[in-house]
């Protein structure tokens, strides 16, 4: 079972991946900005993280440094 963390604004996409993912026995949880995501990400460890280019508060990409540095941590 794999804890995955769903960072995207589209709440349409969030809830039917989240439910996808339950359904194959694995733990989701979603943010709908970089923020929101980078503080989950810190709090808890997330073996998967779906992150969407782009978000209210910037652009995915140029994120995924700093969402690979909580993977790795």
């Amino acid at each position: 079972m794999a804890n995955i963390l769903i960072v995207d604004d589209d709440s349409m996409f969030c809830r039917t991946v989240d439910a996808l993912f339950k359904r194959m026995g694995h733990n989701c949880d979603n943010s709908s900005s970089i923020v929101a995501g980078l503080e989950k990400s810190a709090a808890t460890f997330f073996d998967v993280i779906l992150l969407d280019v782009g978000l209210p508060d910037g652009n995915g990409l140029n994120e995924i440094q700093n969402f690979s540095n909580s993977l790795s941590s």
